[in-house]
């Protein structure tokens, strides 16, 4: 578990409203009369009940869903990464690496490496192979992400519309959403890239499209963007839930890169400006331009595309609505528009209509979202020391990256005394801990840590019990506490393992849950 409804050993539950529980944990921090929080329950297990909808509809063979869906299948794979990471559970991860190697050569429809005459179909795979790199550590997904980027800059034109990507290739028209995902991949390759400088880095690219984008027009004076420009240049088009949500997130990686507040406040102008135009009295989130009557097709993905960059502003800027927004999805999906079977339907303010991958997926990207902002891993964004690595590889840091695949591990020699501290940079809400021992990513069940405790502090010096652990010998361990405010969270480890053989203690993720960053 990454992040979300955060239900283990010692919770205490209560009745919420329909479909929901929730646990009142007393605040533990100097504000005693401060009244009990409310800390949901539900989100984690409405995931975990809607993702293996989704996966009925993989094809192995094929490696795409549904055997056939391509721009909307890049997306597919998205959320199965995001439920990976942000659950820990990597039951469906497989699924990543048999798409890149059963479709880079080029069995689908002869497009190799991923590449086709859409410039935005493209960016949507490039944004995929990012992700799967952040989740894999396998260098050979961010390779592929490259390439495809490089393959984008060809649909640049300078002298068409002052700039901008191309729709088509073999078309004369700019829209919004080719080149938000081309500053997107930019921005975040560039994040993913060693001493990238200069002109025609990943950097340079992202800023040069940032700059056109913003005087095209296709942003209106009321933070909306619409579909995009016509041959002629002219802005023309609705107002999209996709054309929002990537260039919220496209935003984000522009501001990580570069500082620039006023990166930021755009992000959240056009997040606020959706969120006020595209939704429900009740605030469940709708296509405006054709709700309730939009049909099949492309569209059906549009709205879980705008949930999911939301989740991703909320991890930069957790504001409390963009939080509330999600959760509202969440409840209206899983109470008013799921079947008995855990199908999600088109339209999240209901009723349920049918069952289909893109309704899944696009719904899934708001179910997990929820999970992903209502109790975050604090640890993604704090820094990490610990005693010395197995390997230079192994060092502390690899313990709270968000992997537990592959190499993505913290490895410290000895039978017994290693400790792990996370610095969160100021007082969070914690509200429990994870830990993803050596079993969990297919080593020795027997070098599950055995015996450890966990501390707490506000200032690396007087240190708080929260956690003591004797004996364990499960691959995963959740650890619910009484909330607490605290900046710094300790591992220390008591007992290596159960066995004696190269003893050692193997961590592959150790989470610090918390209900939102402060």
């Amino acid at each position: 578990m990454s992040s979300g409804g955060f239900a283990g050993e010692g919770a205490s539950i209560t009745a919420g409203s329909a479909g929901q529980s929730t646990t009142m944990i007393p605040d533990a921090g100097t504000d005693t009369g401060a009244p009990p929080i409310t800390y949901r329950t539900d989100f984690r297990p409405r995931a975990q009940d809607g993702m293996p909808v989704l996966q009925r509809y993989y094809d192995a063979a094929s490696g795409l869903y549904n055997g056939n869906l391509w721009w909307t299948g890049a997306n597919m794979l998205e959320v199965t990464i995001d439920y990976s990471r942000e659950l820990g559970d990597m039951t469906y991860v497989d699924t990543i690496d048999n798409t890149f190697e059963k479709v880079k050569g080029g069995s689908f429809q002869g497009f190799v490496n991923f590449l086709n005459e859409y410039y935005d179909d493209e960016g949507w795979w490039a944004l995929a192979w990012i992700k799967a790199y952040d989740l894999t550590h396998n260098a050979k997904y961010l390779d592929m992400a490259k390439v495809i980027f490089q393959d984008m800059t060809q649909g640049w034109n300078p002298n068409h519309c002052n700039g901008g990507l191309y729709w088509r290739k073999t078309d004369e028209t700019k829209n919004a959403i080719p080149n938000e995902l081309f500053l997107t991949v930019a921005a975040r390759l560039h994040l993913r890239t060693a001493n990238d400088m200069g002109t025609g880095g990943f950097l340079d690219w992202a800023q040069r499209e940032w700059a056109w984008f913003k005087a095209s027009g296709m942003i209106q004076a009321d933070n909306q963007i619409v579909d995009g420009m016509n041959g002629q240049c002219a802005v023309s088009g609705p107002a999209y839930t996709y054309n929002q949500g990537v260039i919220v997130g496209g935003l984000v990686d522009l501001w990580r890169s570069t500082g620039d507040a006023a990166l930021m406040d755009q992000a959240v102008a056009i997040a606020r400006a959706a969120i006020s135009h595209q939704t429900t009295p009740d605030g469940v989130f709708i296509e405006a331009v054709c709700d309730p009557n939009c049909g099949g097709g492309d569209g059906l993905q549009f709205k879980g595309i705008f949930a999911r960059n939301i989740a991703y502003l909320y991890e930069a800027n957790p504001l409390p609505e963009l939080r509330d927004f999600l959760i509202v999805q969440s409840d209206a999906i899983w109470n008013l528009s799921r079947s008995a079977a855990n199908e999600f339907g088109k339209r999240w303010a209901g009723p349920f209509d049918e069952a289909d991958p893109s309704r899944q997926s696009s719904a899934l990207d708001a179910v997990i979202g929820a999970v992903r902002v209502a109790n975050m891993n604090l640890a993604l964004t704090g820094t990490t020391t610990g005693s010395v690595g197995c390997t230079a590889q192994e060092e502390a840091a690899r313990a709270t990256d968000g992997s537990s695949r592959f190499d993505s591990k913290w490895c410290s020699a000895g039978m017994s005394g290693q400790e792990l501290t996370v610095d969160l940079g100021s007082p969070q809400l914690m509200v429990g801990f994870a830990i993803r021992h050596a079993g969990d990513a297919g080593e020795a069940v027997a070098w599950n840590t055995r015996d450890f405790a966990i501390e707490t502090s506000t200032d690396a010096s007087h240190w708080a019990p929260a956690v003591n652990v004797i004996g364990n010998t499960d691959n995963v361990t959740f650890h619910p506490i009484a909330a607490r405010r605290a900046r710094y969270a300790r591992l220390k480890v008591n007992a290596a393992q159960s066995s004696m053989d190269l003893p050692a203690a193997r961590i592959y993720e150790f989470e610090v849950v918390g209900i939102e960053r402060q």
